[in-house]
């Protein structure tokens, strides 16, 4: 399955933090936005990153004393500060804490990217661009009264609602299908959205068809790795869920 990037960014600049996610978020990479400190801290207790961006002055706590905080959770996760130029006074502190890079507002997006590759010691051709793999959406009927959904390529946000009516319609003229499969491919998980929009997706399906949600099958490579918290996401975590090898 294609590495998706996880990216914590802690910006409290909402123009800043829209700079950040719309460079990034074409790309392979995975995107919590928090905007202050204090709420960043709580997250890296209990999440982990593959990269932390942050800004250096934030409410309740600022950057560099979020970094100090949360040390002991972060301490292996490399970090990139975002800093005004009249902040340049703080670099000599913010090298004794956990900063590999400064990136000075307003955000040059190429500089943005060349750091965050040399962050995650990856090179420029190991990102995916998500408009290179646009999604595909296939419909099959297979014995015993099965659906066969096929999803390859990348969703957009409101995916769910676009792949529904595909199954709607396809439903209209094949009124006895009471099961399904979902088969998903690796290009499928590079959005950061995925899981909600399985979620949004199941719930539809399960409210307007004869499909309950325990004659779902989901099947995608690797599957079972990726699973998230079961609470968040109710409706994908009743279906059964499968790895294909």
């Amino acid at each position: 399955m294609q590495k998706v990037y996880s990216i914590l960014l802690a910006e409290d600049d909402e123009n800043s933090a829209k700079v950040v996610i719309h460079s990034l978020d074409k790309y392979n990479f995975d995107i919590t936005h928090i905007s202050d400190g204090m709420a960043a801290l709580s997250r890296v207790k209990t999440n982990t990153y593959d990269l932390i961006i942050s800004d250096l002055m934030m409410p309740y706590l600022d950057g560099l004393a979020f970094l100090e905080k949360g040390a002991e959770y972060i301490k292996d996760t490399p970090t990139i500060m975002l800093t005004a130029a009249g902040e340049r006074k703080n670099v000599l502190r913010a090298a004794q804490q956990h900063v590999n890079h400064y990136l000075l507002k307003p955000i040059d997006l190429e500089s943005l990217v060349e750091k965050v590759l040399h962050c995650l010691g990856i090179l420029k051709e190991d990102l995916i661009d998500k408009k290179s793999f646009p999604l595909k959406i296939s419909l099959e009927e297979l014995p015993d009264d099965t659906v066969k959904l096929e999803l390859k390529g990348c969703p957009k946000k409101n995916s769910s609602d676009e792949i529904y009516q595909r199954l709607s319609d396809f439903l209209s003229t094949h009124s006895t299908i009471s099961k399904m499969e979902i088969h998903l491919d690796e290009y499928f998980f590079i959005e950061s959205s995925r899981f909600r929009i399985l979620d949004e997706l199941i719930l539809k399906i399960i409210r307007n068809t004869k499909i309950r949600s325990s004659t779902i099958r989901i099947i995608a490579e690797e599957i079972v790795h990726y699973l998230p918290d079961k609470t968040k996401f109710p409706n994908l975590m009743s279906c059964k869920i499968e790895s294909r090898a």
